[in-house]
């Protein structure tokens, strides 16, 4: 799947005369697996979502090791340019485009939804991405977890302006959710639109159908185990979609 780079795919029935919102789908550091995209491929399509699949790997087995072949600010800047694409497209509304990414993909998600990231990479008066969610992503690197790793850089910002959605696992050691226990409350107290949940039973890549049992040592040096959960893979991707729907521009 991943060979094919970026893919686009489009609701059934469609009509010339209607402009359909788009979804940006962005992957984990272990790039595309089929049948965890093509899930959400076809969730997206279901709800009437033309769905693009950004293949950021460029022919890297991993992303996951520091220091990434692919930067952080390549990872963003595709996501923009998969933005662009859709909303250059004649069936597409451009006001009308989200974003979602699992793991890395997520991190890239929770990026782009920050007022000063978007405007060093997006020209003024060009489209923005509507929402955006993130699955088991994080807020930020704790440098005192990672000393030797330079990710001083905050995954979650104060300057986010637009509804963002994360969901969690508690059970998750690679990126705990816990490492957002000293961001969230304040922000959301702030104001800031970010919506979050945890499920208490789940790993990391809950819904990573391919890697259920997969275990490896991360770039902490933890031991980490991948779990996939049929029901939780579904509450999500129902969360996903009725967060999208109470957006005023997809009413």
């Amino acid at each position: 799947f991943s060979s094919l780079g970026n893919a686009l795919f489009k609701p059934a029935g469609m009509k010339d005369e209607v402009r359909y919102p788009g979804l940006v789908l962005l992957h984990t550091c272990g790039g595309i697996k089929p049948r965890h995209a093509r899930y959400w491929i076809e969730a997206g399509v279901q709800e009437g979502y033309v769905v693009l699949v950004v293949d950021g790997m460029r022919g890297n087995q991993s992303n996951c090791f520091p220091p990434t072949p692919v930067s952080v600010g390549r990872r963003i800047k595709d996501a923009f340019d998969a933005l662009d694409h859709l909303a250059g497209l004649p069936f597409v509304d451009p006001d009308r485009i989200l974003v979602a990414g699992h793991s890395q993909g997520g991190f890239t998600a929770s990026q782009v939804s920050s007022r000063e990231v978007t405007e060093a990479f997006v020209a003024k008066g060009k489209p923005r991405f509507a929402a955006a969610v993130s699955f088991y992503g994080t807020c930020r690197w704790p440098k005192a977890r990672l000393p030797r790793v330079d990710f001083d850089v905050p995954i979650v910002r104060q300057d986010i302006d637009r509804p963002h959605l994360m969901l969690m696992g508690a059970l998750d050691n690679e990126t705990p959710a816990e490492w957002c226990d000293a961001v969230l409350p304040g922000l959301k107290a702030a104001g800031v639109p970010i919506d979050s949940h945890v499920y208490p039973d789940a790993s990391h890549c809950l819904d990573c159908i391919e890697l259920d049992g997969f275990s490896k040592t991360d770039f902490k040096g933890d031991r980490v185990s991948y779990r996939y959960s049929a029901q939780l893979t579904e509450d999500s991707r129902r969360r996903m979609f009725e967060f999208f729907k109470r957006l005023p521009l997809l009413q």
